[in-house]
Parts: structure tokens; C-alpha cells; sequence
């Protein structure tokens, strides 16, 4: 059975090249693009990792620390890598809110797979 990626990313090109990367390499990805819609995604709890932008409304582009919050709480112990825009979370410890790694955009997709790799393993 793949391994599933939920994506959280309010930029439907985004999520769609993040489908056809990590769709290519075997592992089965759901994307939505609010917290509202991942709220049923997450409470199956069969997701294996989460990627996600800092915010989750196309309209605003800035990072959002109750969003980050909130997700941590539904993920539970799924890890969660941050892929923001905002420039104000290049400087965010994954610690900071629990994340499992932090890359900000734009960013080379063989470094993002590096570390879903590293994570999660194959898929």
C-alpha cells in the first residue's frame, strides 16, 4: 500500500505539480486547499506526512500562526512540512511549531522529495 501525502496548499498549480511529483514516485496525494477541507482528510488518520503553506486562504498571502497551530493539533503525530511563500517563516525552527522540516519557496522539488524521502521513506 502507497503512502499517503496530504497537501495543504491554497495555489491549485502548486498542488497539482506536488501531485504529479510525488503521484510519479508512488505515494497516493490528497490535496485540498484549506484546513477546513483537510479536517476530514486528517481525521481518517491515514495520512503518512503533510505539506503545507503557512496560511490557507488564496487571497492572503502571510503567515498565519493560529493556522499552523490548529494543524499541528488535528495532525497528531503526522509529520508536517512547512513550504511557505511568506518570507517571515524562512526564519521559523521546525521546533517552533512542531514541524518536521521547513522549506521555503520557491525551492528545488529534488530537495523537497530528499526530505519526504527521509521522513517517510519510499513509497
Amino acid at each position: 500500500m502507497a503512502k499517503t501525502i496530504v497537501v495543504i496548499e491554497p495555489d491549485e498549480a502548486i498542488s497539482e505539480l506536488f501531485r504529479l511529483v510525488f503521484g510519479e514516485e508512488g505515494y497516493d496525494v490528497v490535496s485540498v486547499a484549506s484546513l477546513d477541507e483537510a479536517a476530514p482528510v486528517l481525521s481518517r488518520d491515514d495520512a503518512d506526512l503533510i505539506i503545507t503553506e503557512a496560511f490557507d486562504q488564496p487571497s492572503c498571502f502571510s503567515f498565519d500562526p493560529a493556522f499552523l497551530t490548529k494543524l499541528k493539533r488535528m495532525a497528531g503525530k503526522t509529520p508536517i512540512i512547512l513550504c511557505s511563500i511568506d518570507a517571515s517563516t524562512e526564519t521559523l525552527r521546525p521546533s517552533d511549531y512542531g514541524l518536521a522540516g521547513n522549506l521555503p519557496k520557491p525551492f528545488p522539488l529534488d530537495k523537497l522529495l530528499t526530505l519526504v524521502q527521509q521522513l517517510i521513506g519510499p513509497a
